[in-house]
């Protein structure tokens, strides 16, 4: 069986995911306590989507990180799905959220030309020359 682990380029991307998704999550509490919140801090106005955006992208973000084989595809759907239902504020060129749809188009770019996440096969020792069966240790 082989085992799935991150790299550092699939680290990255998680965290890009988790920043993003934890500040629409946060937004979208901030949205339901007061009225006035900024709109870099919702999706399209809509306190539900707001928190759906944030769910998916820190679900996506636990996927890359667990290594999970859906984890590279959901990435990159849910960063476009997230930039779509950002184009109003992408239109009226909101600092914050054209530097994290730029650093999410950078990042789906990456996902579809590198697979971040890395398969280890298990390692087989030869036992007729292995050092322990003949009961030698390396010091």
């Amino acid at each position: 069986m082989t085992e799935r682990t991150p790299r550092f380029g699939a680290l990255v991307v998680a965290s890009l995911a988790a920043v993003v998704g934890a500040k629409y999550l946060i937004g979208g509490v901030l949205a339901t306590v007061e009225t006035a919140v900024s709109d870099a801090m919702l999706v399209t106005g809509s306190v539900p989507a707001t928190f759906a955006a944030g769910l998916l992208l820190v679900v996506a973000a636990g996927g890359i990180v667990d290594g999970a084989g859906w984890a590279r595809a959901a990435t990159v759907l849910t960063f476009l799905l997230v930039a779509a239902l950002s184009a109003p504020a992408l239109l009226a060129f909101d600092p914050i959220i054209v530097t994290e749809t730029v650093g999410m188009g950078l990042a789906s770019a990456y996902l579809l030309v590198r697979n971040p996440i890395e398969d280890e096969s298990p390692r087989r020792v030869d036992e007729e020359d292995s050092a322990s069966r003949i009961g030698s240790t390396l010091r």
